[in-house]
């Protein structure tokens, strides 16, 4: 038991001797968590882009209820609910010797777990915001009001998530050299639909990161007080 502890200590101290060294190029080393993060990420990008879709069917409906466009904004909502509970939840691959690793190459291991472990919760969230849109769909007009305060709060929140998502992607890679992450950032990440560097430019200050990230959750905490006060009008309105 003792020995097979030393034989993998020996393996992973090779290991960052290694990495350390250069061997095979200091890009490979960090290949392994490159490709680990994709299919999180095309989970993430697919996960949104239904959700968002069926969101805009909403707010067609919203802008001009009809029965067409009621018919449509509930279809897609099915669709997206049915898609979205299909979505197979991804798990990381590392292994023990390479999430060891990770502090040799500042790669934050919490933030790395935590990203593959929100995986599931974003996914339950987007489903009952479905389901509750559903609900009042299935009730209009008499619901169209509250509706119309949910969808603003929901797409809002979406794009905020999306936002922060990146800002925590780009806070966990910030330090990875430019002739392992250009790749990564040209040829996968620029071809997520969520991906918007236009919107949150690539940045290597962490620093400036994280006070991006809080104005982003401030600008979502607004917005969220906002809406309340508005449901609480709607609800004042109809106790008269």
């Amino acid at each position: 038991m003792i020995k097979g502890k030393i034989h993998r200590r020996a393996g992973l101290v090779l290991a960052l001797l290694c990495l350390l060294a250069g061997c095979g190029g200091e890009e490979d080393a960090y290949a392994p968590y490159l490709e680990d993060l994709k299919p999180a990420l095309l989970y993430w990008d697919a996960l949104s882009q239904t959700y968002l879709e069926a969101l805009e069917g909403v707010g067609d409906y919203l802008a001009d209820p009809t029965p067409k466009t009621l018919a449509a904004a509930r279809d897609g909502c099915a669709g997206a609910s049915e898609a979205i509970s299909a979505l197979e939840v991804p798990a990381s691959a590392l292994t023990d010797e390479e999430e060891a690793a990770m502090g040799a190459l500042d790669l934050d291991p919490t933030d790395y777990g935590a990203f593959f472990e929100t995986l599931q919760y974003e996914k339950d969230t987007r489903l009952q915001a479905l389901d509750d849109v559903l609900g009042r769909l299935e009730a209009a007009p008499v619901l169209d009001d509250v509706q119309a305060v949910f969808w603003e709060l929901y797409t809002g929140f979406e794009q905020g998530e999306r936002q922060l998502l990146q800002i925590g992607v780009n806070h966990l890679l910030c330090t990875v050299p430019p002739e392992a992450l250009d790749p990564f950032r040209t040829d996968f990440l620029a071809g997520l639909a969520l991906w918007d560097e236009g919107a949150i430019p690539w940045s290597s200050d962490r620093a400036a990161l994280d006070e991006l990230g809080e104005e982003v959750l401030a600008g979502m905490e607004d917005l969220s007080g906002r809406q309340a006060q508005k449901l609480g009008e709607i609800y004042a309105q109809a106790l008269e």
